[in-house]
């Protein structure tokens, strides 16, 4: 039989030190990153913890505040008012809401003369007066002429008629009524009704 001698590399001490030396250095590396993701993995832990308990809380509260809006029907409120904004949308021209820019200060201003306290009181007295004519019994003509004696009512039927005269003169403007243009006013010789210091006349 023929012997063999094993095969044994030619290695150099120094070199194969060198190797080793740096084969440690790289696993401390990889020790040293191993190490930093664990800890961001326990810092990512603990921030969990106490994240999770605060966020089931939100979304504890918010589920009962949208609960509580549905069954007061704010919900069903807020669709339909999103609804009608998106059929204003469709329906409304930037030419009417240009013209609704134009008028919106003299539409406030009549809103503030409408909501004033005169009017409301007026408003009031009014409502008053149409429940006592509906329940009372109709008065004669005498009695008519009786109330016509009181400065206060000749006073409330000069400013119906002028109401009346008011709303003539703006649908004399109206287009489609036969008009050609803004009709010249007439002097009104009637005169006003006398203050409540002057006595009526018997």
């Amino acid at each position: 039989m023929n012997e063999t001698t094993p095969w044994t590399p030619d290695l150099d001490p120094a070199a194969l030190s060198r190797e080793i030396t740096s084969l440690h250095e790289k696993l401390d590396r990889v020790i040293e990153a191993v190490d930093v993701l664990d800890r961001h993995r326990e810092d990512a832990e603990e921030m969990l913890a106490d994240l999770l308990p605060a966020a089931n809380g939100a979304v504890r509260v918010a589920t009962d505040q949208l609960w509580r809006l549905e069954r007061q029907g704010t919900m069903a409120l807020a669709q339909e008012s999103f609804e009608a904004l998106l059929h204003a949308s469709r329906t409304i021209d930037p030419g009417d809401v240009r013209a609704l820019g134009e008028n919106a200060g003299p539409a406030v201003r009549a809103l503030r003369e409408l909501s004033g306290p005169d009017v409301t009181s007026a408003a009031g007295r009014t409502v008053d007066a149409l429940r006592s004519a509906r329940l009372g019994k109709p008065p004669g003509f005498f009695a008519l002429l009786r109330r016509m004696r009181q400065p206060h009512v000749r006073r409330g039927l000069w400013a119906v008629l002028q109401i009346l005269d008011g709303l003539g003169e703006g649908a004399h403007h109206l287009p489609g009524n036969g008009s050609h243009g803004p009709r010249t006013p007439q002097p009104r010789t009637a005169a006003a009704p006398p203050s409540p210091s002057t006595p009526a006349a018997p």
